[in-house]
């Protein structure tokens, strides 16, 4: 999981690499857990995908991209300037 570019003025993507397609749910998550947006929630095939992050009218701050799925999940932070 990845999150470019970071630190970001708005535009910015989460890029994905899964092995194998699964139920998958991405949020974007205030720095003190609070949601923010649910940038995807659903089937992903396997491979690579990128996701817009809504970041454009979020107050300046620290983020955490979630990405759950059934065998985990992973959080990545980004910065809005």
């Amino acid at each position: 999981v990845y999150v470019m570019p970071n630190p970001t003025q708005g535009n910015t993507e989460v890029l994905l690499t899964l092995d194998q397609g699964n139920q998958t749910r991405v949020e974007l998550q205030a720095v003190l857990g609070r949601p923010v947006a649910l940038v995807h929630a659903g089937l992903l095939s396997a491979g690579e995908h990128r996701l817009r992050l809504p970041l454009e009218q979020a107050a300046a701050g620290t983020y955490f991209v979630r990405v759950t799925q059934a065998n985990g999940t992973q959080a990545v932070r980004v910065v809005k300037e």
